[in-house]
């Protein structure tokens, strides 16, 4: 997360809500680096 952010803090906090938010919905505690892909395909990455 730090690598894709750059350290950035506003962004770091944006990626980190999104996980937050993808465990949230789907009842989980722990997350893969399969979801930050996810998160980063969906919600950072917009085609």
């Amino acid at each position: 997360m730090w690598a894709v952010t750059q350290g950035h803090p506003a962004l770091l906090q944006m990626l980190c809500r999104y996980m937050v938010n993808l465990a949230n919905t789907e009842t989980r505690k722990d997350m893969t680096l399969a979801d930050l892909e996810q998160v980063i395909t969906q919600k950072i990455v917009q085609r």
